[in-house]
């Protein structure tokens, strides 16, 4: 199933990150979709009020299945680390769930 994942970093001071990011979508049915080191090719992902967004493939849901948690983190490398996360939404156009704005 194809899934998009957009990330807005914040409009803070050094909200950006140069560290590898990871997220971990978790449904009701106990699916777990994880996604190691997001990153858009030629692109400075995670910048100071960027919205990245990301097309990715991962398991598909069912129509009953809902996505409920979802752990988004970093590996702290890179000589700007510290990151400031203002939303993340998750959606998918294979399944029928709604956007998940976190």
């Amino acid at each position: 199933c194809d899934y998009t994942i957009t990330i807005k970093t914040g409009c803070v001071y050094l909200a950006g990150t140069d560290a590898n990011v990871e997220i971990i979508l978790f449904s009701l049915s106990g699916v777990v979709i994880r996604y190691n080191n997001l990153d858009n090719k030629n692109h400075d992902d995670f910048e100071y009020c960027n919205m990245d967004v990301f097309h990715l493939i991962g398991s598909c849901l069912s129509e009953y299945d809902k996505i409920c948690k979802i752990i988004i983190s970093h590996d702290n490398s890179g000589a700007y680390a510290g990151w400031y996360i203002d939303w993340v939404d998750v959606s998918s156009s294979s399944t029928d769930f709604a956007h998940i704005l976190i």
